[in-house]
């Protein structure tokens, strides 16, 4: 594999469907790279807005849906290039820990001061039922002013 394709894979930019690109610009063009989704996703934009293609042929052309040219050329105007940058993927922030249990899980941890991570987990597992993963508590707990690992002792922040 070529660097540069290593290279937009891990950046989330590849194009897995650089072979439906039949557009004359990614052909025999060493500019124009079929698999750099980000280049395709604009000339795909520049193709209607230039050019006056009709949505459905660029989209046909540049080997994307019509779903998908509707969100690039939302992410361009909104943001421009950068836009269209693939975000963080999963979910944005804590999704178990929030409000309630944060507080059943600070209370836990002033009650058990010598327990660990994953022994205030088993804890709260069999009081609430809530499962996540013992790091997930080691981090709220740090938020929360604590500092209390995997295997380590309490260190107020």
């Amino acid at each position: 594999m070529k660097d540069k394709a290593k290279i937009l894979r891990r950046n989330g930019t590849f194009n897995f469907a650089s072979g439906k690109v039949t557009s004359e610009l990614f052909s025999g063009n060493e500019f124009f790279d079929h698999e750099d989704l980000m280049q395709v996703k604009y000339e795909m934009l520049r193709s209607v807005a230039i050019e006056h293609c009709s949505i459905a042929r660029s989209c046909a052309q540049f080997g994307l849906s019509r779903m998908a040219f509707y969100r690039a050329q939302r992410e361009f105007s909104e943001a421009g290039l950068s836009g269209m940058l693939p975000g963080k993927r999963g979910p944005k922030g804590p999704h178990k820990l929030k409000g309630e249990f944060l507080l059943f899980l600070e209370e836990l941890s002033k009650q058990h001061p010598d327990k660990n991570a994953p022994k205030l987990l088993k804890l709260a597992e069999g009081q609430i039922g809530v499962s996540v993963h013992p790091r997930t508590i080691s981090r709220a707990l740090k938020k929360l002013g604590q500092k209390k690992g995997l295997n380590g002792k309490v260190k107020k922040t």
